[in-house]
């Protein structure tokens, strides 16, 4: 399957990470924890978010040495998905 299909773009990791810069900033437990921010730790996802226009809030920090990707997307409550 093709990662387009997926992810909405074609880019790989390498070509992700020279357009855009990581802050390699320290992130906190209570900011990976907050409910009204998307977390996700893949940066092709992350990527496709920045995409589609969610504010980001942290791009590429650290957190526990891997890199995290914060946007201000509330996140899916999983008894609100519908199967």
């Amino acid at each position: 399957m093709n990662e387009n299909y997926i992810y909405g773009h074609d880019l790989t990791i390498k070509e992700i990470s020279e357009r855009c810069k990581f802050t390699k900033e320290y992130v906190s437990r209570t900011l990976i924890k907050n409910k009204h921010y998307t977390v996700t730790f893949d940066i092709k996802m992350a990527y496709s978010y920045k995409q589609r226009g969610y504010k980001i809030i942290v791009w590429g920090g650290l957190y526990e040495n891997v890199l995290v990707f914060v946007f201000q997307k509330k996140r899916v409550n999983l008894r609100s998905m519908p199967f």
